[in-house]
């Protein structure tokens, strides 16, 4: 128990996935190093790289386990039961594992004939994800989404960038050319980890966890999830919850999830690279704006 009386003890759980980093020369390499301190990020000199995205504070070991780009359609390209093996055909040069198979599921809340309110799951459509040598850098594909992600160790936002361009430029041999798109979106998943005794949460983080007893009582797991509206139509999503340590292990683990969105109407490529650098300088600030300079120093392998 710390200071201000509040217990440590986690019960969360989290999905996450820590693989093992790989080098590729055939991923694009967009990079020229800069040495500002903070987040490990670049400047970006491909193409569609805009003045507006400005690089993050560079830290030796971010704690970034998920990045993911998306794109959103705005109709869905004509998907065939050939569709998936066409796809794999063209993209397995860069990801040559054996694709894998999501089926989407979406549930809403509300009455039904017999007036009892109750929980629906309805199916949606089957994405197909498509992985690297590493199983560390990953594509996804359906009738209506173009997404590619990594997994810890992050590559840095430009080679995201420009695995997403890179994407889009491919999937033209697969379904021809795009018809636009209707939204812009980035994510990235954070996992925290403070080492094990007692930690009091105010020290690392600049968001409170509120708890009973007007915050004085000890809290065993909490999770808070809050969706904003930003200027330009964008909407942030924003997840903060504490984890279950990996491995058995005794220390101290929070989520960090920052998802950002902004609706779009254009099949311009460069429009939309300008809009995501958009939304990652948002996410970067946001980043930073809910951990303290004690949090930082864990990134920069401190104590």
């Amino acid at each position: 128990m710390d200071p201000s009386g509040r217990s440590r003890t986690h019960k969360g759980t989290c999905p996450l996935v820590d693989l093992s980093p790989g080098h590729d020369s055939r991923w694009p390499s967009r990079t020229a190093h800069l040495d500002i301190p903070g987040r490990v990020e670049t400047t970006c000199t491909g193409r569609g790289c805009m003045s507006g995205y400005t690089p993050g504070r560079r830290y030796a070991n971010p704690p970034i386990e998920e990045a993911i780009f998306q794109l959103e359609l705005d109709a869905p390209v004509e998907w065939t039961v050939a569709t998936p093996g066409l796809a794999y055909a063209t993209l397995r040069g860069i990801y040559p594992t054996t694709p894998e198979a999501q089926q989407q599921m979406s549930a809403s809340v509300g009455q039904d004939q017999t007036e009892m309110i109750g929980l629906t799951l309805q199916q949606g459509a089957t994405r197909f994800i498509f992985k690297d040598a590493t199983f560390n850098r990953f594509a996804i594909l359906s009738d209506r989404f173009q997404v590619v992600g990594t997994r810890r160790p992050y590559h840095q936002w430009p080679e995201l960038r420009g695995r997403l361009e890179q994407l889009v430029d491919l999937t033209k041999e697969i379904y021809g050319d795009q018809r636009g798109y209707r939204s812009v979106s980035i994510r990235y998943i954070n996992r925290i980890v403070i080492p094990s005794g007692a930690v009091d949460t105010d020290e690392y983080f600049t968001v409170p966890v509120p708890t009973a007893l007007g915050g004085k009582a000890p809290f065993r797991s909490f999770i808070s999830q809050v969706e904003s509206a930003l200027p330009n139509e964008t909407t942030a999503r924003i997840a903060f919850a504490s984890l279950e340590p990996q491995d058995g292990g005794t220390n101290n683990q929070f989520l960090l999830d920052l998802d950002f969105k902004r609706p779009c109407q254009t099949s311009n490529l460069d429009e939309i690279l300008a809009i995501a650098d958009e939304l990652k300088n948002e996410e970067n600030r946001e980043f930073e704006a809910r951990i303290t300079d004690r949090t930082r120093s864990l990134f920069d392998g401190e104590n």
